[in-house]
């Protein structure tokens, strides 16, 4: 379900920066390789560092959307809070892992494994999620932005309800994939101006 919005990396990194498309897909595959090189190397490192960066990045990615999608102006806490707020659907599943995420888990690392099975660790990830959402409804409400408070019930339901993987991959397929897939295409010129040719033979 959804679209691998990350196929498209190296076009936006093309436009970026100015180079050719053949330049930046050439190197954007040897980060790649890099990458898992570092994985097969150092795994536990590497990997911590591969999910902390993926966490960035899905903070960002929410962040991104209440800006573009509210015309909401973010002061730095409340952006922090609304980006973690909006991966409930990622941090309360791990919070609540069963058997077999951690099964999953294990396939990937038996360290990753561990940590999720770990009390300490399962009730930081609830209080944390919990304190951003809460400091995120209120400054939303404030804001009179209803549209990011649906969207923090949403992913808490999501989070708390599905089966831990289901709610991931629901989330990554269908929420965060294909709204991320919407704002790079925001940036290729051809699909803005297709758009409004579009709407304009509309009117």
């Amino acid at each position: 379900i959804g679209l691998p919005h990350g196929s498209v990396d190296h076009v936006i990194a093309a436009r970026l920066t100015g180079w050719s498309l053949p330049r930046t897909a050439g190197l954007y595959a040897l980060v790649a390789l890099a990458a898992w090189a570092c994985l097969e190397i150092a795994r536990p490192v590497a990997l911590a560092a591969v999910l902390l960066l993926s966490l960035v990045h899905f903070v960002l990615a929410e962040v991104e959307v209440a800006r573009s999608t509210w015309a909401w102006t973010l002061r730095p806490p409340i952006a922090f809070a609304l980006g973690v707020a909006g991966t409930g659907a990622l941090l309360l599943p791990l919070a609540r892992a069963d058997a077999e995420t951690v099964r999953v888990a294990g396939a990937i690392t038996p360290g990753l494994a561990d940590l999720l099975t770990d009390g300490a660790v399962r009730t930081a990830l609830v209080v944390v999620w919990a304190s951003c959402a809460a400091i995120a409804t209120v400054a939303a409400l404030r804001a009179r932005r209803p549209g990011a408070v649906l969207d923090i019930v949403l992913l808490a339901l999501l989070g708390l309800l599905a089966p831990p993987l289901v709610a991931f991959a629901v989330w990554f397929g269908c929420w965060h994939g294909l709204r991320h897939l919407a704002r790079l295409l925001g940036v290729e010129p051809r699909s803005d101006r297709k758009s409004t040719r579009l709407n304009s033979s509309h009117r």
